[in-house]
């Protein structure tokens, strides 16, 4: 094995209940321990602590397990912690979220894959209890626009910048990710919004290169620990904070990235609908009694004045026709 293959596995850990954390790390016992360098657990003030986790546990990768103890800052800077300590020689980084669960063969694909020549790996999920996948599912549009690799039956690459394509709809999902870090070690996850940062971590990513190679094997499940992007619905009160962390990774977006006049509308596009569905979120919980529903439509409008005057002329252009 080249030396030059090691993986570190990075896990930002926030869990109100034990036993998670044990599952994913269960989880990574089953990968190639020949290429695993170290696993990184970010405890980012979590109620149930990494350390009181990993007190019980005595699993084949105990001595490969390093525990970060930081305040609780939200994901992106907590991978960020992680991604800091990755070790000299480590060419790979992984990441999975504490409460998703890798199957076996995924760090083996993985690198196997990204030594063809590519920077960037991601694969195929599926939520726990479902038996359609990711792809075949929310994201069957993406992958289908997706080119085999002769001779590898699994592999794809995207026909084109797969930055803009991320741009517009993402498929990747965080626990599928591996990269070749030694090449990227720079790129961080931004940490002034805590919905969102993965996309921007993977464009800032795809900003640098092209090299992308994606699997549909099937490389985790999803588990059902916090995660508010993925619990928030319609009508709910999480939803307001969910767009306007959204909104703000698009302005960051606009304002960190060369983008062309067609990936700018894009994503002013996006925005905009950002802040229509803030609004109509807004009108249901008013009218359901949620006054305060108000004082966060004047809170968009400081902050988002170009979007919430769109989004307000939008609504009376459908009114008058």
């Amino acid at each position: 094995m080249k030396s030059d293959g090691l993986v570190s596995v990075v896990i930002p850990f926030f869990q109100k209940e034990s036993g998670i954390l044990r599952r994913a790390l269960e989880s990574i016992e089953h990968q190639d321990q020949r290429r695993l360098k170290q696993i990184i657990v970010v405890d980012d003030g979590s109620p149930v602590s990494a350390q009181t986790e990993l007190s019980t546990y005595n699993g084949a990768v105990k001595s490969k397990i390093f525990v970060i103890e930081c305040p609780n800052r939200g994901p992106g800077a907590a991978r960020n912690e992680g991604l800091n300590a990755v070790a000299a020689d480590v060419e790979f980084v992984a990441f999975l979220d504490s409460d998703d669960l890798w199957h076996a063969e995924h760090l083996q694909r993985a690198t196997e894959a990204l030594e063809l020549g590519f920077d960037f790996y991601f694969c195929d999920s599926v939520e726990a209890g479902e038996s359609r996948s990711h792809f075949q599912t929310d994201c069957s549009d993406v992958f289908h626009q997706l080119r085999p690799i002769p001779g590898y039956s699994t592999l794809f690459t995207y026909p084109g910048l797969f930055f803009a394509q991320i741009l517009k709809k993402s498929i990747i999902a965080t626990s599928s990710v591996v990269y070749r870090f030694r090449s990227l070690a720079d790129v961080r996850f931004p940490t002034d919004f805590s919905v969102g940062e993965d996309r921007f971590f993977w464009l800032s990513l795809l900003s640098r290169t092209n090299k992308v190679v994606c699997s549909d094997y099937v490389g985790f499940v999803y588990g059902k620990g916090i995660n508010v992007y993925r619990s928030v619905r319609w009508g709910d009160r999480r939803l307001f904070r969910v767009l306007t962390h959204e909104m703000r990774m698009r302005r960051a977006v606009e304002s960190c990235f060369p983008l062309s006049e067609e990936q700018r509308e894009i994503n002013n596009e996006i925005l905009r609908s950002k802040a229509r569905t803030f609004l109509l979120n807004a009108k249901s919980r008013f009218f359901r009694g949620d006054v305060t529903a108000l004082l966060l439509c004047a809170k968009l409008l400081a902050e988002f004045p170009r979007e919430a005057v769109s989004a307000i002329n939008h609504r009376i252009s459908r009114r008058e026709t």
